[in-house]
């Protein structure tokens, strides 16, 4: 039988921030079947993410950093457009896996991808677009994307949302589910260990969120939440962890009202299994949320967890059996859901059990990488059997390398 050489594969960001699109890229590559496929990550250059280039590195992964991709200076240039095809050609791709927050982004990445002759363009949308496009929006963004193969959401409401605002033709957006590695979180962590090395109360509950600190994650209700469960709970501490451009506003908003004694803000840490093991309550006060990756990590380590009633999250988390669903923007329901939480320590665990097994069954690692290798196998095998035009046309345009 002869030798088939893995097949050359880019994962591409437009990241600015450590966040869920940067947790998944990386878990993708991780776990990617390196007999099957031969990965490099292309991203920013910004500094913001160097934790996220160092982690990718040290997989033994190649990382292009490109100022083309930096949040605020990407743009249909024509300058940009080719410098990208031209980065494509250099490394021979045969898939292109565009990781992108927002409903529209990677436009930029899906043009040049197409130009340069990529086989297979795949786009991941993490972010979720909730109102709908403009009519010519919507007809330039089918333009560019043309030579996208598909699109896959995590989530079936993410789906129609790219269905219904942008306009994704819906045999051409699939829904494949978001995964963590469930070993660090199933592994049996001492909560007062855990507790110290985060410098955090040793007795009285702790509340806890894990999150991007921008608007999108409602850290403001939580906030408030946290309010109204220390006039009934003086004992309560509020663990908040993440990093983002608002932190220095949410900060402001706890001195103001006199919360830094019982509020932490932790910036982003990568130990997310140790900040979990040292939270008697998970909340997620998202104003939207495709999926909410943390969810997950959340219920696998066995944590009763409050969330809002928005986008994806109600697939990921059953109201009543593995978790306590609030409207959005209501810190006074996100309170009373705690409390009834902290005052009914059953519930509490019962819930918590019913999320790990469900984290079990449906968020595998394992679930995952079987769904996507299973998409580029397909993906690839169709485009062979008859390539595009623009992958003919390309073939000649580019043929010579700088």
């Amino acid at each position: 039988m002869s030798f088939v050489p893995p097949k050359r594969i880019a994962y591409l960001t437009e990241s600015f921030t450590m966040g869920g699109v940067e947790r998944s890229t990386t878990l993708l590559l991780r776990h990617l079947n390196r007999t099957l496929y031969d990965p490099i990550l292309i991203c920013s250059d910004l500094p913001s993410i160097d934790l996220m280039v160092d982690e990718v590195k040290a997989l033994g992964v190649p990382v292009i950093r490109t100022p083309l991709l930096a949040s605020g200076r990407s743009c249909l240039s024509l300058f940009q457009i080719f410098s990208l095809v031209w980065l494509f050609k250099q490394h021979q791709l045969d898939i292109l896996h565009i990781q992108i927050l927002g409903g529209t982004g990677g436009r930029l990445a899906a043009l040049a991808g197409r130009l340069a002759g990529i086989p297979v363009i795949i786009k991941t949308v993490r972010g979720a677009i909730r109102e709908r496009l403009s009519w010519p929006v919507r007809r330039v963004l089918r333009l560019l994307d043309r030579g996208v193969w598909c699109y896959t959401t995590a989530s079936e409401s993410n789906r129609q949302l790219q269905i219904e605002n942008v306009d994704r033709l819906p045999e051409k957006v699939k829904t494949i589910y978001n995964a963590i590695d469930l070993t660090p979180y199933l592994t049996a962590m001492d909560v007062e260990e855990a507790r110290l090395q985060l410098a955090l109360p040793q007795h009285g509950p702790i509340i806890g969120t894990i999150a991007r600190l921008e608007p999108q994650k409602g850290i403001e209700y939580f906030l408030d939440m946290a309010q109204r469960v220390y006039a009934h709970l003086p004992e309560a501490h509020f663990f908040i962890v993440g990093e983002g451009e608002y932190r220095a506003s949410y900060e402001e908003i706890a001195r103001s009202h006199g919360m830094q004694s019982y509020v932490t803000f932790a910036g982003y840490r990568s130990d997310i299994a140790r900040c979990l093991a040292a939270m008697d309550v998970f909340v997620l006060a998202s104003r939207f949320e495709p999926f909410g990756l943390v969810l997950a990590e959340a219920m696998a380590s066995q944590r009763p967890i409050v969330a809002t009633h928005v986008g994806g999250i109600p697939e990921v988390l059953e109201d009543g059996v593995s978790g306590t669903l609030v409207p959005p923007e209501d810190g006074k329901a996100l309170a009373a859901a705690v409390l009834s939480y902290l005052a009914q320590p059953q519930l509490a665990s019962r819930h918590a059990q019913a999320g790990q097994a469900r984290a079990k069954r449906r968020f595998s690692i394992e679930r995952l990488m079987f769904d996507m290798e299973a998409l580029y196998a397909e993906a690839y095998a169709a485009t062979q059997k008859r390539p595009s035009a623009a992958y003919k046309v390309a073939g000649k345009v580019f043929s010579k390398r700088p």
